[in-house]
């Protein structure tokens, strides 16, 4: 999820655009699944309409860099978005993970 929660300064009424308010509004996830403890948050929609959902909001997000997507690669091969977004919002989103370093086992999840 991006966005820094304050609102402040990012050019589209004072509310914080997060990917999931994206993926809502592009209507790309009427065949999702949720993961597990995403009750609150939009479905992550499957692979074909995810990454053009992310690419739009990478481009046109205040916040994001304003640029097309280039796929990190780890460990040689292309880093799945799909699954990085969905296991870190079922943990509760970046902060989160971050503060209970968690990120180790969200790579094992994406086999690394």
């Amino acid at each position: 999820e991006v966005g820094n929660g304050s609102g402040a300064g990012d050019g589209n009424g004072g509310e914080d655009t997060t990917l999931d308010d994206s993926i809502e509004a592009s209507g790309g996830a009427d065949d999702a699944v949720a993961p597990v403890g995403a009750a609150t948050c939009a479905a992550v929609p499957p692979g074909q309409t995810f990454l053009p959902i992310l690419e739009e909001f990478l481009l046109t997000h205040p916040d994001g860099p304003r640029r097309a997507l280039k796929i990190p690669t780890f460990y040689s091969a292309p880093l799945d978005m799909q699954l990085l977004f969905s296991e870190v919002r079922a943990r509760g989103g970046h902060e989160r993970v971050t503060a209970a370093k968690q990120w180790k086992r969200v790579c094992g999840v994406l086999g690394h």
